[in-house]
């Protein structure tokens, strides 16, 4: 190994002293700034996670409908649960009485479908008697004198992406009132 001579030992332990004294100066200087850099506190969180959205249920609240002759007496959003058949039933599958409003019926790609051969009776699949602010959304109706039938005072009916075959009269049929100025329904698909 070679001897470094004493001179230059001490020069090169002086340098880096020199250089380590600068850099903790810089550092102990500018403490109060780096310090807003790094973490401040406890990363441990303080309890277990807790859930934060509402339900279904508890956004918009919805009625089931299962059997063929629902009457919906009071607002609120309805949904179908299964296919609906008539049977031997001659009366209607679903009902609106008069003066209701704001009712929703998602048939939820379900359909409602009348096994009442031609010549006799003849129900209707939704029928909605002065009624306001209807919707009747997503399914089907077959085999129906009429898929849907809306009649007397009525305002604000909305029929989207229903599909009616098989009716013997009309797929969907509005009666209104004569003299009722504002009367409207809008069919979507």
């Amino acid at each position: 190994m070679d001897a470094i001579p004493v001179a230059s030992r001490l020069t090169t332990i002086t340098v880096h002293h020199c250089l380590r004294l600068l850099v903790v100066g810089i550092l102990t200087a500018a403490g109060s700034q780096f310090s807003t850099c790094f973490g401040q506190g406890s990363l441990t969180p303080p309890g277990a996670p807790a859930p934060t959205f509402k339900t279904l249920s508890q956004v918009e609240p919805r009625i089931p409908i299962s059997t063929f002759g629902t009457n919906l007496t009071a607002s609120g959003s309805y949904y179908l649960t299964t296919n609906l058949y008539n049977g031997s039933s001659i009366g209607d599958a679903i009902t609106i009485k008069t003066n209701m409003r704001d009712i929703t019926i998602d048939l939820n790609g379900f359909s409602i479908i009348s096994t009442n051969p031609a010549g006799g009776p003849a129900p209707v699949g939704v029928r909605i008697s002065e009624a306001t602010n209807i919707m009747i959304l997503n399914g089907r109706f077959d085999g129906f004198d009429r898929a849907i039938k809306v009649e007397g005072a009525f305002y604000g009916i909305l029929i989207e992406n229903v599909h009616a075959q098989g009716c013997r009269r009309a797929g969907i049929e509005a009666d209104g009132v004569t003299g009722v100025a504002v009367q409207t329904v809008t069919i979507r698909n």
